[in-house]
Parts: structure tokens; sequence; C-alpha cells
């Protein structure tokens, strides 16, 4: 399932890395990440 990622993530669209940034940000404290909190951590 995990495979290497590198070509994918060099086609992000800038919005979609802060997004995938953010997530990553919120899953350092809880495996979950609230809807609401996603705009805080993605900017």
């Amino acid at each position: 399932m995990v495979g290497n990622v590198a070509s994918v993530m060099a086609e992000l669209e800038p919005e979609d890395f802060y997004l995938l940034s953010g997530l990553e940000q919120g899953m350092r404290f809880s495996e979950w990440v609230q809807r609401e909190k996603l705009p805080e951590y993605a900017t």
C-alpha cells in the first residue's frame, strides 16, 4: 500500500499540499482531525 509518492507530491496544487500539511499537523495531537479545524491547520 505504501509506495513511492514523490511523483504524486510533485503534481499537487499548492492548496492540496497545504491541506495535507494541515492534516499532518492536526494528527500530531489526535488520531482524527475535526473538519472544523482544517482551515486553522491549512493556512
